[in-house]
């Protein structure tokens, strides 16, 4: 008499596709979760470069008396002020500069994460045309949309 052993090799395909369905689902929710961190992370970038902005320009101020004009831009930083310019986190963009009277100034960036941040609530919505592009610092003003953060230092 023959006994046949059932000896199992292996997984059942039906087994298989519940595991990779398993490791999918949970592959998209980290990388979900990593993308609202990444530009939550390129927003703060971008607020401590306006701040480091503004260290730069204070320091031109006081030896100069006047704030850079627009024209001369954020450039006229370099290099007595500033090793170089900070790049804008994305790399698809830069900072903002408009000169305001005869010292005070309006530096802006665009946010991926709109008013999403506590930040804006000291964001400056003044008027000054075209300060990134053709996109104004009172952009979606108050807004939870809103994409433009400024500062304005009289």
């Amino acid at each position: 008499m023959t006994i046949y052993k059932n000896e199992r090799r292996g997984f059942t395909l039906i087994e298989l596709l519940v595991v990779m369905t398993i490791i999918a689902l949970m592959a998209t929710i980290v990388i979900v979760a990593l993308s609202d961190a990444r530009r939550k992370s390129r927003d703060a970038r971008r607020l401590a470069d306006i701040k480091q902005l503004h260290n730069a320009i204070e320091l031109y101020v006081n030896d100069n008396k006047t704030s850079p004009s627009t024209a001369q831009g954020l450039a006229a930083l370099v290099p007595t002020y500033m090793a170089a310019i900070p790049p804008e986190p994305s790399g698809s963009g830069s900072y903002g500069y408009a000169q305001v009277g005869a010292s005070g100034y309006e530096l802006g960036a665009v946010l991926e994460n709109g008013g999403q941040i506590p930040p804006l609530t000291t964001d400056y919505d003044g008027n000054v045309p075209n300060i990134i592009g053709s996109r104004n610092c009172n952009e979606n003003a108050g807004l939870p949309t809103e994409v433009m953060y400024c500062e304005y230092w009289p």
